[in-house]
């Protein structure tokens, strides 16, 4: 693949669940200058979404594939040689495939080897406010392990390399499949195992072209996994450097666990931490700050009313 016509296939998994998913389809048939396809990838045991517009299709993934399965199943499907991923409680601004596609041949990219992301408009749904996230965007990663996981410094925000803002080749997905044995942190498995296994080409735009609900507020009437998030780090990073798993385990399980308000979580994430890897200032400035949120999370369940 030398040259890439303005034709994308959009592959959106889906358990049918959310009501959001007819606005990411709606938002995806809105792009603007590119034809584009919708293939709504159900994984779930429930009613298939029904679509009037010919544009989109709906295909089946086994259930116990989980999200992954879906996107493969997806992908198999597709028709034009380029996806774009979409999770079905996120939207894109009409831009966004164009803005992407001119990127490409702006930057010369060819063959089938590379992804191309974006950033993000993250909208609060508790504060209404909107920030773009990352705060410091790069045109292009030259690890794409250290930057994911690694925390340079306190205030260190998101990557780009969220699933809904990703672009890339079909062949390069069938070629490293995405892995349906993995249940979290799929985003990062796959961009991982791709640049260790195709050294693959990993680019960024600093636009914010998703657009993307959620609630920085912590939640007391769910508990984050932070048990899967440690394992998937010692399972996954063990032929990472020593920094990367250090900062890792001080950083993403230890955040969930901090919500959980598990005080048990954050000195498993810290032991893990410590036993796995070195971290860095930042990693360690972070965790403090998240060991003070699960205290004052575990205080306030244990409160009155709690």
């Amino acid at each position: 693949m030398t040259s890439f016509a303005r034709a994308v296939s959009v592959v959106i998994p889906t358990m049918n669940t959310r009501a959001a998913l007819h606005d990411a389809v709606a938002s995806a048939l809105a792009q603007r200058d590119v034809e584009v396809e919708v293939v709504v990838a159900m994984n779930g045991t429930g009613p298939s979404p029904v679509f009037v517009d010919p544009r989109v299709r709906v295909v089946h993934s086994d259930p116990a594939d989980r999200g992954n399965g879906a996107r493969m199943a997806g992908i198999r499907a597709a028709r034009h040689d380029l996806i774009a991923l979409l999770d079905d409680d996120d939207t894109w601004t009409p831009p966004k495939l164009a803005d992407q596609l001119a990127a490409i041949g702006a930057r010369g990219v060819t063959g089938d080897n590379w992804v191309l992301t974006c950033s993000i408009a993250e909208f609060d749904t508790v504060a209404r406010t909107t920030r773009v996230v990352p705060t410091e965007p790069v045109a292009e990663v030259a690890s794409i392990s250290r930057y994911l996981l690694a925390r340079p410094g306190l205030y260190s925000v998101s990557p780009q390399f969220a699933s809904s803002t990703m672009l890339f080749p079909k062949t390069l997905a069938l070629r490293e499949p995405w892995d349906t044995s993995v249940r979290l942190h799929q985003d990062w498995e796959w961009l991982i195992r791709l640049e260790r296994a195709q050294g693959t080409r990993m680019m960024c735009l600093p636009e914010p072209l998703v657009v993307r609900p959620v609630s920085h507020a912590d939640s007391m009437t769910t508990a984050p996994d932070w048990r899967s998030s440690l394992q998937w780090g010692e399972r996954h990073l063990r032929e990472h450097p020593a920094r990367i798993r250090g900062d890792f385990f001080l950083i993403y399980p230890a955040d969930r666990a901090g919500r959980a308000a598990s005080l048990r979580g954050l000195l498993a994430c810290l032991g893990a931490g410590v036993r796995h890897g070195r971290p860095g200032l930042g990693a360690w400035a972070y965790f403090g700050v998240t060991v003070l949120r699960g205290l004052r999370n575990a205080v306030r369940r244990s409160g009155p009313g709690a």
